[in-house]
């Protein structure tokens, strides 16, 4: 039995947080009222966090206040703390920017108490990942009937340590100072700084073959605010466990569920539910963050693409290693013999989550569904393929009569995309569910697309990059031919595309102009100058064509759908839009005319007549985006052969 062990707190100059944190252990659950608390505050400059430590009420036991003579940083800090289980004999060892469950404390010492003898065991951890530190790939641990996991990875958002468990890792320490044995630790290991004590006792873990004891639902979450170490947002909070229960425990050497540094499932888990794989000695590689080699393993099992594969299983089930341990075919994870192979990189079929946390910067595209009239077939295609965008700040909104409510929500079950049911008033129009969706979309750029219509892939990166390195752009197209290659970006005429408001006018008299807005982006900011309320489709294309530039972008966004609803005006509408935006017409003077005819007429079809125009008329610049290369330019011209002005692309 493990005998109340210590609760230390990891302070430097947080005290909102600390403050926060201190508040959650007083509400927490306890078995007895003789638990030492020590609050252990690195040197700093900040008394807010002396106060806050110093007036805080601690009801369960003494609290000790533990002040350092001079900055240590987390790396030293963590180890002087972990150094106090010599005198408490075991420590839950807390940083500032922690919460904890009402029963954290009851799960420590029921999961350390079970594990006491168990010399393999090298902590407890109170914190459940559901993202890979090692790949930021979404991670759950597989099934094995019971409420723990391994894993050779050191928590480091709670955790329980005996002081046996720390004597040893500090004596090997002393011995180890350095990554000695870089070549056989995980390359996120060797990125981390020098201020990183984590690194160093997962290094212990491998050189040793110890692991950590896990929950499956955690018992602290981490709120990842500004600190030593912290470079992510809101990618390690977690669901907490906050409800009492009585813990399933098992030997490490009966779980089916050993992961190892790189948040890889061991060979021994997956054979336990896939015999058939018993023959083979592999290594596990489903999140493709390994380098594989010959010689290491004579087999791979691997989502990385190479030849003449044993077996291969789909990539569909998650966690992945589901896939093979019920022997489901595809095309995905793969059995290979690795000498003489050759591994190609690839990306597992879900969703890397570092990205929504560091690139906060990255704006976030609303895309709008008008599905009035649900069609489930054309409406599942359109969110198809938004969700095979390689992008992930995306929010769908789908605005539905209210009986296809029910409908609309059983095409839904994806878990790293956010979709939005909007609800509209039965046999609405276009034009009020744009508006009920518009009103309601949440991102910085806005798009709208009918169902059936669908989105290219990698056009939502395009599109954000192009926002992004150009913070005057509010509004762009596509164009509608497709193309591959350099060659035929520069048949592409962007004329007939690119509209001033003069040109539209024009259009409009000849009735040829088209005011749809699908498939087109904008952003949030433009309806500060306009106003939505009871916006049609033809009165918001005129309001846009008038306060915004139209940016032409040499690149096929996607397909807007045959049955769409065309937007060629009729007869009454055409005429009250004559009336209302006259003003746009051109005025050009009588010798720009002249010149005009004069030019067009013998070079129609050459770049000379487009150049003059665009030129004449003040035409917006075309975004131009390479290939190949993938680069993003402006030019004034519509061939982009020397690209005038390159965009910065984050």
């Amino acid at each position: 039995m493990v005998n109340n062990p210590a609760i230390v707190v990891v302070a430097y100059n947080r005290p909102a947080s600390l403050w926060r944190l201190l508040n959650s252990l007083a509400n927490a659950s306890y078995p007895v009222d003789d638990i030492p608390l020590i609050i252990s505050i690195d040197n700093n400059d900040s008394e807010e966090v002396f106060k806050a430590a110093e007036y805080f009420e601690w009801k369960h036991g003494i609290k000790k206040i533990m002040t350092q003579a001079a900055h240590l940083g987390l790396k030293e800090h963590i180890l002087r703390c972990g150094d106090l289980t010599s005198e408490y004999h075991s420590i839950i060892v807390l940083e500032d920017d922690l919460l904890v469950s009402p029963h954290f404390y009851s799960y420590a010492v029921s999961a350390s108490t079970f594990y006491l003898s168990e010399s393999n065991i090298a902590g407890i951890s109170l914190y459940n990942y559901e993202v890979a530190e090692s790949c930021f790939y979404p991670f759950k641990a597989i099934d094995d009937g019971t409420d723990v996991y391994f894993m050779q990875v050191a928590s480091s958002w709670g955790q329980l340590w005996t002081c046996q468990q720390w004597e040893s890792f500090r004596t090997w320490l002393a011995k180890n100072p350095e990554l000695a044995e870089k070549k056989f630790l995980p390359k996120y290991l060797l990125d981390w700084g020098k201020n990183s004590w984590k690194k160093h006792f997962i290094h212990y873990l491998i050189a040793t073959n110890k692991y950590f004891v896990f929950p499956r639902l955690s018992l602290t979450t981490n709120f990842e605010e500004p600190g030593t170490n912290s470079k992510t947002k809101k990618v390690f909070d977690v669901t907490l466990q906050l409800v009492q229960k009585r813990y399933s425990f098992v030997k490490i050497e009966n779980s089916g569920a050993k992961y190892d540094a790189w948040f890889e499932i061991s060979p021994e888990s997956i054979n336990r539910l896939n015999p058939a794989l018993n023959n083979y000695d592999y290594v596990v590689d489903l999140y493709g963050s390994k380098e594989i080699k010959s010689g290491s393993k004579p087999f791979a099992l691997t989502i990385k693409r190479a030849s003449n594969p044993e077996n291969i299983f789909s990539s569909d089930l998650f966690p992945l290693e589901t896939n093979v341990a019920l022997n489901l075919n595809g095309k995905s994870i793969g059995l290979y013999k690795t000498e003489g192979n050759k591994f190609e990189n690839t990306k597992p079929n879900i969703r890397n989550l570092l990205e929504i946390g560091n690139k906060n910067n990255d704006p976030g595209i609303s895309i709008i569904i008008p599905a009035v009239k649900l069609a489930s077939v054309n409406l599942q295609k359109t969110i198809d393929s938004i969700l095979a965008q390689n992008y992930l700040r995306v929010e769908i909104v789908i605005v539905v009569d209210v009986q296809y409510v029910r409908a609309a929500e059983k095409l839904l079950s994806y878990e790293h995309i956010n979709i939005n049911i909007v609800v509209c008033e039965p046999s609405a129009a276009l034009d009020k569910a744009l508006e009920i969706g518009l009103k309601n979309a949440k991102e910085d750029i806005l798009c709208w697309v009918n169902p059936g219509s669908f989105l290219k892939p990698n056009c939502l990166e395009k599109v954000a990059s192009i926002f992004k390195s150009n913070q005057t752009i509010n509004w762009i197209r596509g164009v509608d031919e497709g193309f591959s290659t350099d060659e035929e970006y520069s048949k592409v005429r962007t004329l007939k595309y690119r509209l001033v408001p003069g040109e539209a006018y024009k259009r409009l008299q000849k009735d040829e102009l088209n005011v749809s807005m699908e498939l087109q982006f904008f952003t949030r900011t433009c309806f500060q100058k306009i106003n939505l309320k009871n916006l049609t489709q033809e009165n918001l294309f005129f309001e846009f064509i008038t306060n915004f530039q139209m940016i032409v972008v040499v690149e096929n966004f996607g397909h807007i759908f045959s049955n769409s609803e065309n937007a060629l005006l009729g007869h009454d509408i055409r005429e009250v839009l004559l009336s209302n935006y006259s003003h746009l017409r051109y005025k050009n003077r009588l010798s720009s005319k002249f010149i005009n005819l004069l030019i067009r007429t013998p070079f129609f079809n050459d770049g000379s007549w487009q150049w003059y125009n665009t030129s004449l008329n003040n035409f917006p610049d075309v975004v131009f985006i390479h290939a190949k290369l993938q680069l993003y330019s402006f030019c004034s011209a519509f061939k982009c052969s020397s690209c005038s002005r390159q965009l910065v692309i984050y």
